[in-house]
């Protein structure tokens, strides 16, 4: 099975990195139930080089005063995580994934080629955007600094992806627009909800053209999530004026130390884009197969077409699999909540090989997706229809 590739883009400093890193940091020890990555090559063997440098950063944040350097202006990174399932002991790939960073700077310079970026998107799986919750924080209470952040960084990025999608033959199926920093607006701003963020977001004139471009069947997301949790670094804010009588916030920044807060730093949310993003992907593509030619059987059996290429990247998965799968994801919210537990329990005892495993991490996956948005209703800003 070919990896689900996801293109990681945002404006400088948005934390694409540190996401990544926190990601990592979440989901390297295995679960039980659940999943746990590993950093691999694109030849299938452990790439050690990635894990230390995702090791580094990480270290960095939450040892040394500032924050890690991001991407290098310029340049785009490749990290691979095989994504395993463990039961009794034993590891098993289920599927793999391919995230590409491109610099914030790269999207909006000379540097990059415009047939590079296009190529990028078109063959993206999955889009995940990431936004400065501090900084949109700011641009929602009328800085003028921040409210520049928003129309000369953040929306040449989103109009940069929405005149590539409007040419594409493929488009991504699955889009996640992630606000970092989500503990320092819980202190910054405790009276704010998703619900805020979202309404000022949807407003972005660029925002509005990209969602008017995506696949009707893909569904975008607004996550919050943190790096380092709710209780390790402190934040405050105060309001001055600047040279020309205009007031602007400041906002400052210290990492507790372990006499004020023995608490470890624990990512939140770094998971739900990839929970999301496996039964989005595979939902979809189901879809896109049921709406082609002749039965599901015949569709994974040819190779013939465009859009049977899917099928192609799921050999090695058994077509009553496949189908079983497609049933489940068909149910609606509350039937797979009904039947999730004995439903995993029984999966997760199964699991004995690489099909068995890409099975349980769907539902799985499914499930951790159906709760995300159960306690985040506002997380929607666009549901796909099938």
């Amino acid at each position: 099975m070919d990896p689900i590739r996801v293109i990681m883009l945002g404006a400088t400093q948005s934390g694409k990195t540190l996401f990544l890193s926190a990601m990592w940091q979440k989901l390297q020890w295995p679960l039980d139930p659940g999943f746990h990555l590993e950093t691999t090559t694109a030849d299938g063997y452990p790439d050690n080089a990635s894990r230390n440098k995702l090791d580094r950063i990480y270290t960095h944040l939450i040892t040394q005063e500032g924050f890690p350097p991001g991407t290098a202006l310029g340049s785009k990174a490749n990290y691979r995580f095989n994504c395993n399932v463990q039961s009794n002991q034993v590891s098993y790939k289920a599927c793999d994934f391919e995230y590409l960073d491109y610099a914030g700077g790269l999207l909006s310079g000379e540097s990059l080629q415009d047939e590079d970026f296009e190529l990028a998107v078109t063959e993206a799986d999955v889009i995940l955007g990431l936004m400065d919750g501090v900084r949109l924080l700011l641009a929602m209470g009328a800085d003028e600094e921040a409210k520049e952040w928003v129309s000369q960084e953040l929306a040449p990025i989103l109009v940069r992806i929405a005149a590539t999608l409007r040419t594409a033959k493929n488009r991504p199926l699955s889009i996640h627009f992630v606000i970092s920093k989500w503990d320092a607006i819980g202190q910054l701003a405790p009276h704010l909800t998703l619900e805020h963020f979202r309404n000022f977001v949807s407003e972005i004139p660029a925002m509005q053209a990209l969602l008017s471009l995506i696949s009707p069947t893909a569904t975008v997301r607004l996550i919050p999530v943190s790096a380092l949790g709710s209780s390790f670094v402190h934040m405050d804010s105060q309001t001055i004026e600047d040279n020309d009588g205009h007031s602007k916030i400041v906002v400052h920044t210290r990492k507790r130390n372990s006499a004020e807060s023995m608490t470890a730093p624990i990512p939140v949310n770094v998971e739900i884009p990839i929970a999301c993003s496996i039964p989005d992907v595979l939902t979809q593509r189901l879809a896109e197969l049921s709406h082609s030619k002749g039965a599901l059987e015949t569709k994974l059996a040819s190779a013939s077409e465009t859009r049977v290429t899917f099928a192609q990247k799921l050999s090695g998965i058994r077509v009553p699999v496949i189908r079983e799968l497609g049933q489940w994801l068909a149910r609606t919210e509350e039937q797979r909540r009904t039947d999730a537990l004995r439903t995993l329990r029984e999966r997760h005892s199964q699991i004995q090989d690489a099909e068995s495993a890409f099975r349980y991490l769907v539902q799985f996956c499914s499930i951790l997706r159906d709760s995300f948005e159960r306690e985040e209703p506002h997380s929607i800003l666009k549901r796909g229809k099938l």
